[in-house]
């Protein structure tokens, strides 16, 4: 964690919030499950989720996060139904952690049910309206908010 701290950082938003994480006391290997995930690191992740001691994610965000990184790593290996059962259970349990993973949880599940056509258009709307209306700041907030706009705006030939 030392060494994370000591890499240089931009000054703005979400780089502070990110180097302010590191010293909130994240159980180290669902730190080193987000840094696999961040290289798309499949195997690597997948013996990580395997590690990750339950009884260390003490706190609502880190719970929040392990399955956060759990429904990112079931959809990079293509098993998504299983992710939208992880992204869902995110979005349904929220605990208001003021944080990316409810917001990026109803783009990520619009994302898979629009490639899905397992629901109604109307649903995802409902799904990305959910994100959307998710109470600024948290990290990412405009990149995820865009993108969700742009999904929307996609779905709706920019109505």
């Amino acid at each position: 964690k030392k060494e994370i701290l000591s890499l240089p950082t931009s000054g703005v938003g979400d780089d502070q919030l990110a180097r302010r994480e590191v010293l909130d006391k994240i159980p180290t290997d669902l730190l080193r499950l987000r840094f696999a995930l961040d290289i798309g690191d499949g195997s690597g992740a997948m013996d990580l989720l395997e590690l990750v001691d339950s009884s260390e994610l003490i706190t609502d965000r880190d719970k929040e996060e392990f399955l956060y990184r759990r429904a990112q790593w079931l959809e990079m290996m293509e098993r998504r139904e299983e992710a939208i059962q992880d992204y869902e259970t995110i979005v349904r349990n929220d605990h208001g952690t003021d944080h990316y993973y409810f917001p990026n949880s109803c783009l990520r599940l619009a994302v898979l049910y629009a490639d899905m056509n397992d629901i109604s258009v109307e649903e995802i709307h409902e799904i990305i309206f959910q994100g959307l209306s998710y109470p600024e700041p948290y990290p990412y907030s405009a990149s995820i908010r865009n993108k969700l706009q742009m999904l929307l705006e996609s779905m709706t030939g920019g109505e």
